[in-house]
């Protein structure tokens, strides 16, 4: 289990007013100027002070056409910036002795009768999964997955369902030799959770991570209605969608098979907080945040390396530690800047060129805020 007393301490000391130099009017001013450089519907953004010290604010709109504005605690879909969730429960068990990184996922998954005929089944482990150096294919960008969803938008899957669509497939590479982005790793890992306690991921995920951390804001993405998801709009080819993905909180598909491949609806104040007991190393033993910050190169950005379910990203601010999330008309980032000893998230609630374009250019110029005030 996480140490809990960390978390709530400081879910009780970010609540606390900002500092002068750096408050919520001076935010709201560079995000309204992000947004009328950007074009984009909205954005938010938190970020946390060296003190600790929350700083929220938002720019744009909940919904065009209208004049609802964004707050600073809407909701969005996360995206795999959820992957931090689920990789905090598995490294709080390997804490724990229930488990060990060099684990041959075959330990705790072999019996099922699907096992044998996962890419690499026999080598991988669950360091390689948490770092996706498995070789295992993403099932979500399998052409037959988007063929199925289009077929039944609303259709409740099960997990070993989604593996279905990488089963008796050859794997990108042999275990551990090179790295390829997949939620289907995400997916094993959190079977792998639930096999070992006997428990839901968003169980265990709720009472670990968002109750001791006061994350009111964040809830599991397990149906198409997500109560206070503001409207999202996409122009990125994934699924047959509108481009104005949600409605009244209304989700134009079931994001429930995301699961532990994000799988949460969130906002900027939760993922900062958050972002930084996940990445500040207080959370686990030595030993364990040691190997969750040993990335392996990654393609995901220039410079980028990936460790034990977070990116780290080099930036003009300095490296940051986290998470970046896309969901079909939301796009995330948390990030920790370990030298600044800050934090920052930004949310804009639009998947386009434009949105992803904004996220680590915002999230580097606020962490150099952030630390100077």
């Amino acid at each position: 289990m996480l140490k809990l007393f960390r978390l709530v301490v400081l879910a009780l000391v970010v609540v606390g007013a900002a500092r002068a130099e750096v408050g919520a009017t001076d935010l709201h001013a560079i995000l309204k100027a992000r947004l009328e450089r950007s074009g984009v519907t909205g954005i938010t953004a938190a970020m946390t002070l060296p003190d600790g010290t929350l700083v929220a604010s938002s720019a744009g709109l909940a919904r065009r056409g209208t004049d609802q504005q964004l707050q600073p605690t809407s909701r969005m879909m996360g995206g795999s910036s959820g992957k931090t969730f689920v990789a905090a429960v598995m490294l709080g068990l390997i804490d724990e002795g229930k488990a060990s990184l060099d684990d041959k996922v075959s330990k705790h998954l072999g019996e099922n009768e699907w096992f044998g005929r996962l890419p690499n089944a026999e080598a991988i482990t669950i360091r390689q999964l948490m770092n996706h150096t498995s070789g295992i294919r993403d099932h979500v960008r399998e052409p037959a997955f988007a063929e199925a969803v289009n077929a039944d938008p609303m259709r409740e899957w099960e997990w070993d369902e989604l593996l279905g669509f990488i089963l008796d497939s050859e794997p990108l590479f042999e275990a551990g030799e090179s790295f390829g982005y997949a939620d289907t790793n995400f997916v094993i890992v959190g079977m792998i959770i639930e096999h070992i306690t006997g428990r839901t991921v968003y169980e265990l995920v709720e009472e670990q991570i968002q109750t001791p951390l006061a994350m009111h804001g964040t809830i599991a993405q397990t149906q198409a209605k997500l109560p206070g998801l503001v409207s999202g709009y996409n122009s990125i080819p994934l699924f047959d969608l509108p481009e104005e993905v949600c409605v009244d909180g209304v989700y134009a598909i079931n994001p429930q098979w995301e699961w532990c491949g994000g799988g949460f609806v969130t906002n900027s104040p939760d993922m900062a907080r958050w972002i930084r007991a996940y990445a500040d190393g207080s959370l686990y033993s030595e030993e364990t945040h040691a190997a969750f910050l040993d990335g392996v190169a990654a393609n995901t950005g220039p410079g980028d390396r990936y460790g034990l379910g977070l990116q780290i990203i080099s930036l003009p601010a300095g490296e940051g530690i986290g998470h970046s999330g896309f969901m079909p008309g939301y796009v995330t980032i948390a990030l920790y800047f370990p030298e600044l000893d800050v934090s920052v998230a930004v949310q804009v609630n639009e998947s386009t060129r434009a949105g992803l374009s904004l996220l680590r250019p915002l999230a580097s110029e606020l962490a150099r805020i952030a630390s100077a005030g």
